[in-house]
């Protein structure tokens, strides 16, 4: 199935499983890989609007009624570019499945991270500042960290792309 491209309806259309179909010539393309693995097409190769194949598929067949910003490709494969592959996500949904699937290796893998992932959104859930069970005293001791560790990430300046609804399991 094709679809037009927002933006190059004339000049372009886009398939389901993520080719870029030239109206006039009837040439395909799959674009090209960028040096983060996705693939990109180049709609004005002198000017350089480059745009990730997987976002003109996510915007031409899937419905986003929530206006989430980002595609998450859920099999954890950059290339594959198909419809039944891609979702809309938050930067928080995407970075949380990344994570969960071992597809990024980022704070939690660092070796002087003191926190996992399980760790702050429980902290994210469970602070109740004030508070002699949750507070940020009593949760600062439990994960041996400074109360300043604590403070920031309940006040979103560490940790901001994980969200208080994100869940991952129990600790």
């Amino acid at each position: 199935m094709k679809k037009p491209i927002k933006n190059f309806e004339n000049l372009y259309e886009i398939t389901d499983d993520g080719c870029v179909v030239s109206i006039r010539t009837g040439r395909v393309s799959r674009g090209y890989k960028s040096s983060k693995g996705y693939l990109l097409f180049d709609f004005r190769r002198r000017k350089g609007k480059c745009v990730p194949v997987h976002r003109l598929v996510a915007e031409a067949f899937i419905p986003n009624p929530q206006n989430k910003p980002q595609v998450n490709h859920i099999d954890g494969d950059k290339t594959n570019n198909k419809v039944e592959n891609l979702e809309w996500a938050t930067n928080s949904e995407n970075q949380i499945h990344a994570f969960k699937n071992n597809l990024q290796k980022g704070n939690f893998e660092h070796p002087n991270s003191k926190l996992k992932l399980e760790q702050v959104l429980y902290i994210k859930n469970n602070c109740v500042v004030g508070s002699k069970i949750y507070g940020i005293q009593t949760l600062a001791k439990k994960f041996n960290v400074c109360n300043s560790t604590i403070k920031q990430i309940i006040q979103g300046k560490s940790y901001r792309y994980i969200n208080k609804t994100d869940s991952i399991g129990k600790i």
